[in-house]
């Protein structure tokens, strides 16, 4: 950067999306360059992180009720804790004998349920990685959340108890509606269709908290983009 911040700062510019303001504002400095210049994007992308560490595909993902964490559950029989901020690999989760189906965390943070095709719900302490409980299931869930005391799960084949393990008693409290979510191929709000997914970017399990939308990818990959709600148009994008 001392020896040549010129050179830095032109070969910056020469990947800038067309349509950055960037690019516009310093064009005529490119003139100097008389080799083909590279194909680039038209604008910048949403995507904020690329999260790699899964060896199979991603069933779920799950923010964690301030956002500041996210889990992802894979058929690679592990769930994994990251840093959605810095995209930091925190704790990855064994135990499960199969493919984790879904995964939640309970209302204070401090606990995860994890839910596998084995036919058990695990629980786990956030903190350390350690392994609370294997509750056993008659069959596979492939849903499940947190009631609101963190005395229970609420799942797609009945509620399981854990009261006992909670690490303290949490006040009743409703979510908060999420800004977006995922529906089919788009990202969505309300009823507005945002963000279109090609089939690369088609999800196995999404979870969105405030403009910060997750997707699970079957490759083992998690990606992380943000949706600008002031400035997306009515009639969608293309998530590229």
């Amino acid at each position: 950067m001392e020896e040549a911040p010129l050179q830095i700062y032109y070969s910056c510019l020469v990947f800038a999306p067309e349509k950055s303001l960037v690019r516009d504002q310093f064009n005529q400095k490119l003139r100097w360059i008389h080799q083909k210049l590279p194909q680039v994007e038209m604008d910048w992308t949403p995507l904020l992180q690329t999260l790699e560490g899964h060896s199979d595909w991603v069933e779920a993902v799950a923010f964690s009720e301030d956002g500041k964490l996210l889990a992802s559950a894979s058929k690679d029989r592990t769930v994994r804790l990251w840093d959605p901020a810095t995209g930091a690999a925190l704790q990855t989760l064994v135990g499960h004998s199969s493919s984790v189906m879904a995964v939640a965390f309970s209302q204070d943070g401090k606990l995860l349920a994890s839910a596998s095709y084995d036919r058990t719900v695990r629980l786990w302490d956030v903190a350390t990685g350690a392994a609370l409980q294997t509750l056993r299931a008659d069959t596979v869930i492939r849903t499940l959340s947190f009631s609101n005391q963190d005395s229970y799960l609420e799942t797609d084949r009945g509620t399981l108890d854990i009261g006992s393990l909670s690490p303290g008693v949490v006040s009743p409290q409703s979510k908060p509606g999420h800004h977006v979510f995922v529906k089919e191929n788009w990202v969505v709000q309300g009823l507005e269709n945002l963000v279109w997914l090609p089939p690369d970017y088609r999800v196995n399990g999404a979870a969105a908290h405030g403009n910060t939308v997750v997707l699970g990818h079957r490759s083992g990959r998690v990606t992380i983009f943000a949706i600008d709600l002031a400035y997306t148009p009515r009639r969608g994008l293309e998530f590229g």
